[in-house]
């Protein structure tokens, strides 16, 4: 016997609850809503803070951006500052090399003695 539109609820096309709005039927509707109004603010939540963390997060993009330029700009000046005290410490071996070689030994004598532990 096929089912009639009185056996079919409004909201369920499927035709799995038939009937008179029982206790059970009602229930069911009450928490479908309730979770659906549970979503929704879940969405609306998610939504807000979204939105709140947004600049947050731009500041941070920001900051760690102006971070890397600064390290970037550091770290080439002190390239920048070691080849010059490389290439001036070069020019004063020319000019003076037994002073050179005597700084050399002392100062692989010094990392001989730390590295030794005495």
């Amino acid at each position: 016997m096929p089912p009639t539109e009185s056996t079919f609820s409004n909201d369920d096309p499927t035709g799995l609850r038939t009937g008179s709005a029982t206790g059970a039927s009602r229930s069911g509707t009450s928490a479908g809503s309730t979770a659906d109004r549970l979503a929704d603010t879940a969405r609306s939540t998610v939504d807000k803070v979204a939105s709140a963390a947004a600049p947050a997060v731009e500041r941070v993009r920001q900051g760690v951006n102006a971070g890397v330029d600064s390290v970037h700009r550091a770290v080439g000046s002190a390239l920048t500052t070691g080849d010059a005290w490389a290439d001036d410490c070069r020019e004063a071996v020319r000019q003076h090399p037994l002073t050179g070689l005597g700084l050399a030994f002392a100062v692989g004598y010094l990392a001989a003695r730390l590295a030794s532990g005495r």
